[in-house]
């Protein structure tokens, strides 16, 4: 599980084209104000603003706007431009609504802004930017040469502590190594630390490195230490000396306990979730609906598929708070639709895995709303049958995720059921499979059932296991009843989307792939239309 609430800082730079000129003798004095919804008390509220520019209907302001961006929440903003008159009046020129995933997603937006009375006011352009701490990792290895032997009956059994000099003098650690076994000329695993932890982004930190033995039954015995910089350690096979100042100031001819030598050394850039949406990756979701009779008949108002059209159904609103979030990271906003455990109206078995649109050569429905759409249509075309299968939707995701090149489209397979599935085996499997693949998985659990066999494909304490002993490379299963919310469906996306960010940029790092970025625009060069990178 990842740590809740885990967000991005980011900056927005905001310009305006084409605005309404108010003033009769001048150009208008322009400025913008942001507001954020607040959920509590149901409105917006002054958040920030940019500074005045004078007689400008093009304004490029510089005054950016920090906030905290969750990938799982949808956080609505409001654009309000101003003409300033004096500073206690000003008139409005024009306003809009939009997310700041909307503007994440995108990259640059280009908003309309409108009246009050609905008139076109011009464009405001809002540019999201990741705020950055550093994000090198560093790729090290290191090797012990002719270690004091500490123990009476055998060599010593050394491993290695380090330490970070933090800015009050006091020494942070940071990383211990494994413990080698009866060795004085030990070779360390290597190991991956970021640099935000190593040396706080300062290549010229101060780092203690400690030597130790290990003792089963006592207290462990001091080997030596090393004092140097990260710096330090980027030279190529250098050899540090271990100094273990006790034994210094008792031995005249005393040189080192040893020595430390650098066996690798490698930095690479991480690489963020915004890193990659920058590069061109797009989400793409794919939705899988239960149509088995344990749903109850449509007609039923107890029926977990029933439409009221004053009260949306569990499906209905988990679809749409689902989808409108993933919606802003997929330019194409074509999305599969599959139903299963039903018999579609042109056959007489159940099937396992249907197109709601019954075209199966195209299953690809037009945005959310398409998908809202095509699962009401259905419902005049589907008989609901059984048993509950999963294992035909996942070979067509599979089919699907492995369609594009892995890096440009990373897909969401979204299954909403009512209860526990009959092919746990087949479904471990397919999971297992799919993990090294462009794909997670995220199952809705809809109703009353307790679900509790679903919670071994969420696999929070450990990689999944297939029953012939294959593990995951990853884990990419999210399970959620909707009951735990209360029937909220914020709150259910908030949920379920959160770990999709690490999902992204783990499996990128699987396959090492790093992002290409094309240079963006400069914001004072952008006109009123979106360029084509930007559409």
């Amino acid at each position: 599980m990842v740590e809740p609430n885990l967000s991005t800082k980011v900056q927005l730079f905001i310009s305006g084209r084409s605005l309404k000129d108010l003033d009769s003798w001048s150009k208008s004095d322009p400025y913008c104000s942001v507001s954020i919804y607040d959920s509590v008390r149901g409105c917006y509220v002054d958040f920030s603003r940019t500074e005045v520019l004078k007689d400008n209907l093009n304004p490029d302001w510089t005054t950016a706007v920090e906030l905290d961006y969750y990938f799982e929440i949808n956080q609505p903003l409001l654009f309000v431009v101003y003409d300033y008159d004096s500073s206690s009046s000003s008139e409005e020129v024009g306003r809009v609504e939009t997310t700041l995933g909307h503007i994440v997603g995108a990259g640059t937006a280009f908003l309309d802004i409108e009246r009050r009375n609905g008139s076109k006011s011009g464009k405001v352009i809002v540019r999201a930017e990741e705020l950055r701490e550093s994000r090198e990792i560093y790729f090290l290895q290191f090797k012990g040469k002719k270690l004091d032997k500490k123990d009476f009956f055998g060599k010593s059994d050394p491993y290695l502590v380090f330490y970070r000099l933090r800015s009050d003098g006091q020494w942070l650690k940071i990383h211990s190594t494994e413990i080698i076994k009866s060795n004085l000329n030990p070779i360390w695993q290597p190991f991956e630390i970021t640099s935000q932890k190593l040396c706080n982004g300062d290549p010229n930190c101060q780092i203690k490195i400690e030597c130790w033995d290990w003792d089963r039954n006592s207290s462990d015995d001091f080997i030596g230490e090393v004092n140097t910089t990260v710096s330090g350690l980027s030279i190529a096979g250098v050899k540090l000396p271990f100094i273990n100042g006790k034994i210094k100031n008792k031995k005249k001819n005393y040189q080192n306990s040893g020595q430390l030598q650098v066996a690798q050394y490698c930095v690479k850039r991480e690489y963020s979730f915004i890193d990659y949406l920058r590069g061109g990756t797009q989400f793409r979701l794919v939705t899988a609906v239960d149509f088995t009779a344990s749903n109850g008949e449509y007609s039923d108002p107890h029926s977990l598929h029933h439409i009221n059209p004053n009260q949306p159904n569990e499906y209905q609103r988990a679809m749409w708070a689902v989808g409108s979030i993933l919606d802003n990271y997929d330019s194409q906003k074509y999305y599969p639709v599959f139903g299963f455990g039903g018999k579609p109206r042109t056959s007489t078995q159940t099937d396992h895995c249907f197109p709601l649109n019954g075209n199966r050569e195209n299953p690809f429905v037009p945005g959310v709303y398409g998908i809202m759409q095509a699962y009401e249509t259905a419902q005049s075309n589907i008989s609901l049958s059984g048993p509950t299968l999963f294992q035909h939707v996942l070979r067509s995701a599979i089919a699907v995720a492995q369609s594009t090149p892995p890096q440009q489209v990373y897909y969401v397979l979204m299954i909403l059921t009512d209860g526990e599935i009959h092919d746990m085996r087949e479904t471990k499997s397919l999971v297992v499979e799919a993990s090294s693949l462009p794909l997670s998985i995220i199952i809705v659990g809809v109703g009353n059932e307790n679900f509790r066999n679903m919670e071994a494909l969420d696999s929070d304490e450990g990689l999944l296991r297939d029953d012939n002993g294959r593990f995951a490379k990853r884990d990419i299963v999210q399970f959620v009843p909707f009951k735990k919310f209360g029937g909220n469906p914020q709150l259910l996306a908030k949920e379920v989307l959160a770990e999709l960010p690490q999902q992204i940029t783990g499996y990128m790092k699987m396959i090492g792939h790093e992002p290409v970025f094309t240079e963006q625009v400069p914001m004072n060069q952008l006109g009123p239309s979106a360029p084509e990178e930007y559409q």
